[in-house]
């Protein structure tokens, strides 16, 4: 059980065996999330499992993030601070533990002094304004990746203005 090295190699799963987060599972979840973004209440019931297996699945399996829409409004730094920020590092700190760094792209409440403070004092990890890599593909997923993805899963004939495109992106 225990070899030279002191890891510990198991032989066996302890306790009860896995029910709903089993590979199969696993698989299925991805599959369906490959061919239509649907919510983890019609995953779970689709695939007869409980809502918090099918969301544990999306979260500690898939890796999937929160999203933060605004509804009203514009955010400013302020905003920013409050409602985007602690999000991402719970989410940050719940999926990489104390060893990972965050990075913006060059937004105006991103590279306020407030925000860039908070971020130095909170993330265990944070590349300033001064030091990231603009227009990087590799750097900014978001603004190269994210809303190409966001295209292919909403209804682009809903999408008639800001409050359609929100609805549309929570939908998918």
């Amino acid at each position: 059980m225990i070899d030279e090295t002191g890891s510990i190699n198991l032989r066996y799963s302890p306790g009860r065996p896995r029910t709903a987060r089993t590979k199969g599972a696993i698989n299925k979840v991805k599959k369906k999330l490959q061919e239509n973004k649907v919510s983890s209440r019609k995953l779970a019931l689709e695939l007869d499992i409980s809502r918090t297996s099918a969301r544990r699945i999306l979260r500690d399996d898939l890796g999937v993030s929160p999203l933060v829409i605004f509804d009203e409004g514009t955010v400013d730094h302020v905003r920013y601070i409050k409602e985007v920020l602690p999000v991402a590092l719970k989410y940050g700190n719940h999926v990489f533990g104390n060893d990972w760094a965050f990075q913006q792209d060059g937004a105006k409440p991103h590279i306020h002094q407030l925000t860039q403070q908070w971020c130095h004092d909170n993330f265990p990890g944070f590349i300033d304004k001064d030091h990231w890599v603009p227009n990087s593909p590799d750097l900014n997923p978001l603004d190269y990746c994210i809303w190409d993805e966001f295209v292919k899963v909403i209804n682009r004939n809903k999408v008639t203005s800001k409050p359609t495109m929100i609805q549309e992106l929570k939908r998918a």
